[in-house]
C-alpha cells in the first residue's frame, strides 16, 4: 500500500468586531503564499464546504448574519496545506458587506470592508499556537 502525508488545517473564526458600516457580514478565506496582491486568488486549498464532494477551491465563504454589527460565526473551515510551508504562506481573510438589494446601476451585491491576515509561521518558523488573531 502507499502513504500520503496530509497535513490539515481546521479553522473556527468565533467573532468579528467591525468599526465600519456594514450589517451583513461575510468573511472570505483565502491560503496565500505571497503578499504581493491580496485581491488575487489563493492556492487551491480549501476543502468545499458543501460536503457533496471533496474537490479544492481556493476561497471558502462563511455564513451570512443579517443586520450584525459584531456578527458571531458556527463556521469551520478544513484546509489542507502544502507539504513544504515557507514563511510566505498565510491566511487571508476579506471581510465583506453582502447586499439585500441589488442596485439599479451596479451589478455588485457584496462591497470589500477590509482584510486581515494571519501568518502559519511566526519570526522564528515555529508554527504561530495562538487561538486569536
Amino acid at each position: 500500500p502507499s502513504y500520503t502525508y496530509i497535513n490539515n488545517l481546521y479553522i473556527n473564526l468565533e467573532h468579528l468586531n467591525l468599526n465600519q458600516k456594514g450589517k451583513n457580514i461575510a468573511v472570505e478565506i483565502l491560503l496565500m503564499d505571497n503578499d504581493l496582491d491580496p485581491d488575487s486568488h489563493g492556492l487551491d486549498s480549501i476543502y468545499n464546504n458543501n460536503h457533496l464532494s471533496y474537490d479544492l477551491t481556493s476561497s471558502s465563504y462563511s455564513s451570512v448574519w443579517y443586520h450584525a454589527k459584531k456578527p458571531g460565526f458556527f463556521d469551520e473551515w478544513k484546509v489542507r496545506l502544502p507539504f513544504h510551508i515557507t514563511k510566505a504562506h498565510h491566511l487571508l481573510f476579506r471581510v465583506w458587506n453582502i447586499s439585500c438589494k441589488i442596485k439599479k446601476r451596479s451589478n455588485e451585491y457584496q462591497t470589500l470592508l477590509g482584510y486581515a491576515f494571519y501568518p502559519l509561521f511566526d519570526k522564528n518558523m515555529q508554527i504561530s499556537e495562538t487561538d486569536l488573531i
